[in-house]
């Protein structure tokens, strides 16, 4: 999955996403078209649904992210622990890396596994 897009008025910027099933996601490939406008702080919340700017700066994130170059070129690690059984996905980016006043990106191509789900029966004599 892969999303560009742009602040309108600030830096600052909500993506929200949710999932058909649960997924694991493993990391996350993040690229902006400037660097005078990429993300430097993200902010990842898990199973959140709903979230607005307020609950984004208020609210314990599942991670915190402060990208560095090398974030640009390759992938960026995710607790995987903390990201087992994710229905949704907010990704708030709270700041960038230049003076600019907006952020421009393409974010992120999610790398994830589908969660297979069983049903199990019991059976009594």
């Amino acid at each position: 999955m892969c999303i560009r897009d742009r602040s309108d008025s600030d830096h600052q910027l909500i993506i929200s996403l949710a999932f058909n099933q649960p997924v694991k996601i493993h990391h996350l490939v993040i690229r902006s078209v400037d660097p005078k406008s990429a993300p430097k702080t993200i902010q990842i919340y898990v199973n959140r649904v709903g979230m607005d700017f307020n609950d984004c700066e208020n609210e314990q994130p599942t991670q915190v992210i402060e990208l560095k170059d090398t974030d640009y070129k390759g992938q960026t690690d995710l607790r995987y622990v903390k990201f087992q059984h994710v229905k949704s996905l907010t990704v708030f980016v709270s700041d960038n890396t230049g003076a600019v006043s907006y952020t421009h990106l393409t974010l992120p191509t999610i790398y994830s596994v589908q969660i297979s789900v069983v049903a199990v029966s019991l059976k009594k004599k």
